[in-house]
Formats: C-alpha cells, sequence, structure tokens
C-alpha cells in the first residue's frame, strides 16, 4: 500500500453541517455579537459562582473555626467532668470506707450494748431476787411475805375464802447459837427452812420472818387443814436427823371473820407462838384456843405425839387470870420503857421537846373517838411514842440542821421510816405497834413514802397518827418560821383531804377540835377508812415545800 503523500484538508464545520443536514437538523452560525454577549454572560456567571465559593468558603471557614472552639470547650468541660468524676469517686470511697468504719463500730457498740442489756437484767434479777429472799436459808424474806400477806389476804376477803398463817420458832435457839456456835445455828436455820419447803404446797408461802422465826402462808386452808399442817411441820423437824436436836414451836391463827385484818392475823398468830413456847415448846398452838372462841382446841406436844389434848373451860379460866396479871405487869414494864425512849428522842432534838407526847395524848383521843377497844390503843400509844425513833439513824448534821434540807439530805431523811422498822420488827411486842414508826409519812394518793402505799392501802394507825402529827407539826413554833394559827391549820387539814389525809379522820379530828367528838365506829369497823398535797412534819416542812 502506498502511503499517501498529503492528507486532504477537511473542512470540519462543513462536515458538521452536512451531517446535521442529513439528520434534519439545520444549524445557524451564532454572530459575533451573540457570541461577545454569550461570553459576556457566563464570564459574570462564573463571577457570580467564585464569589458565591468565596462566600461559602468564607462560611465553611467561620463555622470550621467555631466548631473548633465549640470542640475546645466540650474537650474542656469533658476534662472538668472527668476530673469532678474522679474527685467524687474519690470522695465516694472515703464515705464508703467511713460508713464500713462507723457501721462497724455501731455493731461493737450494739453488741457492747446487748452485751449490758443482758448483763443489766441479770443485775435486775438478782437485786429483785435479793429484795425479796432470805440470804442465809434461800426463802422469802420479811418483805416478800407482807406483799404476799397482803395479797392472800385480799383474795380471802374478796372470796370469802379461808386463810391460815403459821408462825414458827425455833426452841432455845440463842443457846443452840452459844452452845454450839453461830455456823451450827445457821446450818439448823438452813435444815428448817428445807424441811418446811419439802412439806408445803406450791401455793404455800414460806419465809424467813426474822432471826430463828418463820412463817407459812396457807391459803384455802381452814383451823383444822392448818393445825394438821403445823403438826406435820413440827414432826418433822423434831424427827429429822439432826447432829444436835432441833425442835419448834408453833403459832396458828385463821381468818374466818370478815373484820379480821392482816396484822391482826400475824398478832394472832405470834400471841399463840408465844403461849405455846411458854407452855413447854415443841407444840402447835391455835389461837382460838387462847381467845376461848371453842369450848377445846387440839394442842400437840413432841411428848404427845401429835394425840389430841382437851382443855375445858374452867382450865382456860385460870389460865387467863394468871396471863392477865403477867400480861399487866409486862405492859407496864414495856410502858416504861417506851417511855424512856421517847424522852430520849425529845432530848435529841430541841426544836420538837414535847412534841412526841402532846401528838401521843390527841392521838389517843383520837382513836377513841374512832371506836378503838382498849386492847389496840396500846399499840398505838406505843407506836405514837416511837414514831420518829428511826431518826437514832440519821446523822446530826441532817436532823439539827437549822435550814432546809438539800436533795440529798433530804433523801437520807427518808429512810427514818425504814430504820425504825429495822430496829422494832425484831421485838414481838413491838410489832403491832409498827404502824405508826414504819407508816405515818405515807399518803392518800401515794406520793408519801417509803413504800408509797395508797388509801387503804395504808394502815389505821398511821392514818390517824398522820393527820395529828401534821397538826402539832403546823402549830408549833420553829426556828425558821413562827406556828400557825389554829385556823389556819383547820383550813390546811381540810385542804389535804383525800391528798394527804383520809378525809374521814379529818372530819372526826376537826370535829374532836371543835369539841364536838363523836366516835365512829364505822371507822375501826374495817380498818379502812374510805378517802389535796401536804407538806408537813418537821423534815418534811424543812425540804422547802410549804
Amino acid at each position: 500500500m502506498k502511503p499517501l503523500l498529503f492528507r486532504p484538508q477537511i473542512n470540519i464545520r462543513a462536515a458538521l453541517q452536512r451531517s446535521l443536514a442529513e439528520r434534519g437538523v439545520f444549524c445557524r452560525h451564532p454572530s459575533r455579537k451573540q457570541l461577545l454577549a454569550q461570553l459576556q454572560q457566563r464570564q459574570e456567571i462564573e463571577t457570580q459562582i467564585r464569589y458565591a465559593h468565596n462566600q461559602l468558603e468564607a462560611q465553611i471557614q467561620e463555622q470550621t473555626r467555631e466548631l473548633l472552639w465549640a470542640n475546645d470547650v466540650l474537650l474542656e468541660e469533658i476534662a472538668e467532668r472527668k476530673a469532678a468524676e474522679m474527685a467524687l469517686q474519690v470522695v465516694c470511697n472515703d464515705l464508703e470506707n467511713r460508713v464500713e468504719e462507723r457501721t462497724h463500730q455501731l455493731s461493737l457498740v450494739n453488741a457492747e450494748l446487748r452485751a449490758q442489756e443482758e448483763a443489766l437484767k441479770a443485775a435486775n434479777a438478782q437485786l429483785e431476787a435479793l429484795a425479796t429472799t432470805d440470804g442465809l436459808t434461800g426463802i422469802k424474806n420479811h418483805r416478800a411475805f407482807q406483799e404476799r400477806l397482803r395479797e392472800e389476804f385480799e383474795r380471802a376477803t374478796r372470796y370469802n375464802a379461808s386463810l391460815s398463817l403459821i408462825l414458827l420458832d425455833v426452841d432455845k435457839f440463842k443457846e443452840y447459837n452459844d452452845t454450839f456456835g453461830h455456823p451450827a445455828g445457821d446450818m439448823a436455820l438452813i435444815e428448817v427452812a428445807q424441811v418446811l419447803q419439802e412439806l408445803v404446797r406450791s401455793a404455800d408461802t414460806v419465809a424467813r420472818y426474822g432471826g430463828e422465826e418463820f412463817v407459812i402462808l396457807l391459803p384455802c386452808t381452814d383451823r383444822d387443814g392448818a393445825l394438821a399442817c403445823a403438826e406435820r411441820f413440827r414432826a418433822a423437824i423434831e424427827t429429822r436427823l439432826w447432829d444436835r436436836a432441833v425442835t419448834a414451836s408453833f403459832g396458828v391463827a385463821t381468818y374466818d371473820h370478815p373484820t379480821i385484818q392482816a396484822e391482826t392475823l400475824l398478832a394472832q398468830a405470834d400471841e399463840a407462838l408465844y403461849q405455846s413456847k411458854k407452855r413447854g415448846r415443841n407444840r402447835v398452838l391455835h389461837y382460838e384456843y387462847l381467845a376461848g372462841w371453842k369450848a377445846s382446841a387440839v394442842v400437840s406436844s413432841g411428848q404427845e405425839r401429835g394425840q389430841a389434848a382437851v382443855v375445858n373451860t374452867m382450865d382456860l379460866t385460870l389460865l387467863s387470870n394468871d396471863a392477865q396479871h403477867i400480861t399487866e405487869k409486862l405492859t407496864e414494864a414495856y410502858d416504861t420503857t417506851i417511855e424512856g425512849w421517847s424522852r430520849i428522842l425529845d432530848l435529841r432534838d430541841k426544836e420538837t421537846e414535847g412534841h412526841c407526847e402532846r401528838v401521843t395524848q390527841m392521838t389517843i383521843r383520837l382513836a377513841r373517838a374512832l371506836g378503838y377497844c382498849e386492847e389496840d390503843m396500846v399499840y398505838v400509844r406505843w407506836g405514837a411514842l416511837l414514831h420518829d425513833i428511826g431518826k437514832m439513824g440519821i446523822p446530826d448534821s441532817i436532823l439539827l440542821k437549822p435550814g432546809p434540807l438539800n436533795a440529798e439530805e433530804w433523801a437520807i431523811m427518808q429512810k427514818h421510816p425504814g430504820y425504825a422498822y429495822e430496829m422494832l420488827s425484831p421485838i414481838a411486842f413491838l410489832r403491832p405497834a409498827l404502824d405508826i414508826p414504819y407508816c405515818h409519812h405515807e399518803k392518800w394518793d401515794g406520793s408519801g413514802y417509803p413504800n408509797g402505799l395508797k388509801g387503804k392501802e395504808i394502815p389505821l394507825a398511821a392514818r390517824l397518827f398522820a393527820v395529828v402529827d401534821v397538826w402539832d407539826a403546823l402549830r408549833s413554833d420553829r426556828p425558821y418560821r413562827a406556828g400557825w394559827p389554829e385556823e389556819q391549820v383547820g383550813e390546811h387539814l381540810r385542804a389535804q383531804k383525800r391528798v394527804h389525809f383520809d378525809p374521814q379522820i379529818v372530819d372526826v379530828f376537826l370535829r374532836i377540835l371543835a369539841g364536838k367528838g363523836v366516835a365512829d365506829k364505822r371507822v375501826v369497823a374495817d380498818k379502812n377508812v374510805g378517802t389535796e398535797k401536804s407538806v408537813v412534819t418537821d423534815s418534811e416542812e424543812r425540804t422547802g415545800i410549804l
């Protein structure tokens, strides 16, 4: 193939036009003016596009800067948030550690408190046991017996049930102690208590009354049942295998009359015990035998081995005459002794000199007006004379203090009724007179001391004496105040009815002062008279209450 020596000149525009013509499209050549206009228009469009591009680029740059700034701020906030979270975590960890430590400490304290609470409960139980249990024999003590006697007596009165009381005394116990020593005596008392506990019922109460005396309370037990029980106790003590022979004497009393009071029942058993020891010891004697209420009575002794002995009325009369003569002599001797003690009390406290004699005389007048019998008047007189004997245990610095007592001194002063009880209760013949020395600071509304007795729980003798004691204290001159006029004292007594005093006794007392005293037998008929806050015995007055 021969190479082309030349390329043919091709008219592109003509070829294009032909092509278009063949297709039926006709193309006209724009004019120069049109092309310039189109070029100018394109340039304007390019200028606008370039301007818009520049504007857009500027906006993008501005937004980019803003986004970068916001990003920096966000990063700072994130950093601060992380730092705060870390600090918070540290605080939380520290708080958790503290909570755990405090929880552990509280658990230890709680465990210690529980241990202390258990120890306190045990100590309280031990104290309660000590307060109601005799330390030597392990049976109930005198205080627990008195509470039990009051409960059983109220029950017997309410349901008209029988109630018996046995009082026993170990025979010749002082000689036993002197001969064989106090440890041997203590062992004898422990064994006697064991014998009694082995023989009584679960409802019965065995208590150590004091010294070598024991008491057994038998609910729902009549006279014959009580005598049988007492004889069983006596025989068991006598026949026990002792290292050295021990016997006991028994006095029995039974509640079978609505006018009898718990104190009377106890006094009857005590009197029967006294007569049992007087008639040879190692025997059982019921109070009805002494009182002559029955034509005959059962009297058991060690020699009779529990068999009955009939005592006729003539023998009782002869014995009664002898006993009356001896009793008169003893009463005279007791009177002299008690009056001597009373004078000693007056000599110790010059401020109240003559107080004992005055209140005793007025108490006797009031007791007679209330219908007391002459036999009970003896104990009322003794109780009035010895009403402040417990103050022998109060230090002179408190008893003779010229000004008011402070709280600590007043607490010590309030112990003197308890001291009186401790001093007089071991003395058998003075036990019926204990009501006044022990209870004359009790108040009708229960705010008194030492036991907070209320209303008819307070013995009658103590209730009537309280009125007389306050009356005499208020009308007497003291270094720290002048005595009150009689009218003011009377107004005070009236104001204290149903607060400090038995209202019925106040009414009778005021009638006596007005010269219109009339015996009110109803008061003594039940020994419990039916009923604002008082001050005022000398020791109470000096606390600043009045």
